[in-house]
């Protein structure tokens, strides 16, 4: 009896044996380790075995592709070397700038708006000397530089939300660009104690005390980079009592920049304005300005090549021919300081200026005056009938060489010295296919989208 009962305790303890060999046999085992690594992140598997894929995956989100990118970024102050992209919009908040020896890229559809403000709460994307920017757009794929009140949104190209005139104009500062390049600037703008007097000063529209307000040197190929389809608009806030920064302000720009394709749309103050320099600019469209559509100053020593210019500027004081302040599509001034880089003789050529003005009597043309000098060639002023169509003061040796308007007989010639126009061809009756711009170049524009011409 006590046999049988030893014989069955031993069976049962071998049954429990083998029972538990069996379990631990089918327990699963530890996955080995996998590292996420990039390619491995992108695949849409759970790689490691922690049930996440992709991004959603902790150790996935280090990689550049897991990046959440924001709808919008804001940009201040110097902004180093750097990249400005498109696939986001770029706030710019106060004086945005690039300093001497950094370089900012700025990829085709890049959209940057400006925070409003005048006075010091201004805004404004300065370029400082030594600076440079490499801003290509296409012509699907401008850049654009425009105000916060802007409804455009990433990738389109027409604004929205805002008056498509001269009303809409002054919600922000301007662009700016500054060069070492030759310039002859009189005593209000000169910096004390550099030699030769007048040949750096202190831009408009920025603090003197701003080391990055500084322009003009004896770089005549300075470069500042390369600007090509870029459309400015709503630009020219009040900064001071009559101080407004322009759409664009070249200042001491040298011929080493490339600027080519650019749009000035809404400015309260000028479309452009080149402080001496000698950088060439190619394809330029400027229209709703509300002061002087082109403004040449301090012997600016380069070359505008087809030019549009729709102007909507009014003659401020119509019964005096000699009034400094009239403003109209074109305000040419020569050097402003003797001795000083004053050689400089700036080109138009292959330009269309149109009259948009209503009534068409009250539009002006512009005015060569305080030692103009240079020449405008090919050049076809069109609907200025009935209105004083041309202003010539105190110029120097200044060339007018196929210029024909609508009507020629409202021409005034004010100078002082008549023998100063070494050349003055001016006819009646526009022929656009043989003088002006070539508008084609324009197609990509907003004033196009809009239909202006």
């Amino acid at each position: 009896m006590n046999s049988i009962k030893l014989f069955l305790s031993l069976c049962a303890l071998t049954g429990i044996f083998f029972m538990t060999s069996c379990g631990d046999d089918e327990e699963p085992t530890t996955p080995p380790a996998v590292e996420n690594t990039s390619a491995l992140c992108q695949d849409g598997t759970d790689n490691d075995g922690d049930g996440l894929t992709d991004c959603d995956d902790p150790e996935c989100q280090d990689f550049s592709f897991c990046e959440v990118i924001p709808a919008t970024e804001t940009i201040s102050g110097s902004l180093g070397t750097r990249t400005l992209t498109n696939d986001r919009i770029w706030i710019m908040d106060g004086f945005t700038y690039v300093s001497d020896g950094d370089v900012v890229t700025i990829d085709p559809g890049t959209i940057i708006k400006a925070e409003d403000g005048q006075g010091s709460d201004a805004t404004a994307f300065i370029v400082a000397r030594g600076g440079e920017v490499i801003a290509n757009g296409t012509a699907t794929s401008p850049i654009i530089f425009t105000s916060i009140n802007d409804n455009i949104a990433l990738g389109e190209t027409a604004s929205s939300g805002l008056s498509n005139d001269i009303s809409g104009s002054g919600q922000w500062g301007g662009v700016i660009i500054l060069g070492n390049a030759p310039i002859s600037a009189g005593s209000s703008s000169a910096i004390a104690g550099v030699s030769p007097v007048g040949s750096e000063a202190t831009i408009e529209g920025v603090p003197a005390s701003l080391s990055y307000s500084r322009y003009g040197g004896s770089v005549a190929g300075d470069d500042s980079g390369e600007y090509s389809y870029i459309s400015i608009r709503y630009t020219g806030t009040q900064l001071g009592a009559n101080n407004e920064i322009q759409g664009l302000t070249l200042g001491g720009v040298g011929s080493g920049t490339i600027i080519s394709d650019i749009e000035i749309f809404g400015s309260k103050d000028d479309g452009i304005e080149c402080f001496g320099g000698t950088v060439d600019v190619t394809n330029l469209l400027v229209a709703y300005q509300e002061d002087d559509a082109i403004d040449i100053d301090q012997s600016y020593d380069g070359t505008i090549d087809n030019a549009l210019v729709l102007n909507f500027t009014v003659d401020r004081n119509p019964s005096d021919p000699n009034d400094p302040n009239d403003t109209g599509a074109l305000e040419i001034d020569g050097p402003e300081q003797p001795g000083t880089n004053d050689g400089g003789t700036f080109t138009l050529t292959n330009a269309t200026i149109m009259n948009m003005v209503s009534p068409l009597t009250d539009g002006f043309p512009g005015q060569l005056k305080s030692g103009a000098q240079g020449e405008i060639n090919n050049t076809a002023f069109v609907d200025f009938s009935g209105a004083r169509l041309f202003e010539v003061n105190s110029v120097s040796a200044f060339t007018l060489d196929t210029i024909e308007f609508d009507d020629a007989t409202g021409f005034e010639n004010n100078d002082s010295n008549p023998a100063d126009l070494t050349t003055m061809s001016i006819s009646t009756g526009v022929d656009p296919a043989t003088v002006g711009a070539d508008a084609t170049a324009f197609d990509w524009t907003f004033a196009k989208s809009l239909s202006l011409f």
